[in-house]
């Protein structure tokens, strides 16, 4: 949108907080599961985990052109703890090698949405 001409501040703080949400949940998913991951293809999962860094990064470009108001990360924090919600407590969360780690997922996945808002909050307008 950026690249048209456009702004939007919501789709801006959506996409800043899930590019480092989701990045940080996969880079954590593929690190606890590292051995069946890796055992079953090293290659695919280590491009996978460079990617996700590669996600993280790039949310950073986001404060650079567009700002936030409190309505759009107010708006970004129910959309993500929405999700969590479907995720953890209707099973929504994308298929895991195991349950292992499922709790401690899904405290991540509640406390870095709301995390992420509030770091967020240092590039309202």
């Amino acid at each position: 949108m950026y690249m048209l001409g456009k702004k939007s501040t919501m789709l801006a703080a959506i996409t800043f907080v899930g590019l480092i949400k989701y990045g940080f949940w996969t880079l954590l998913v593929v690190f606890l599961y590292r051995n069946d991951y890796f055992h079953h293809d090293p290659l695919l999962y280590t491009i996978l985990f460079i990617l996700h860094i590669g996600m993280i990064a790039e949310a950073y470009i986001i404060p650079q052109i567009s700002r936030f108001t409190k309505k759009t990360l107010l708006i970004a924090l129910v959309w993500f703890i929405t999700n969590d919600i479907m995720d953890y407590f209707f099973g929504t969360i994308p298929v895991l090698m195991n349950n292992s780690y499922f709790s401690l997922l899904a405290v991540e996945s509640f406390l870095i949405s709301i995390i992420l808002v509030i770091y967020a909050g240092k590039y309202i307008s």
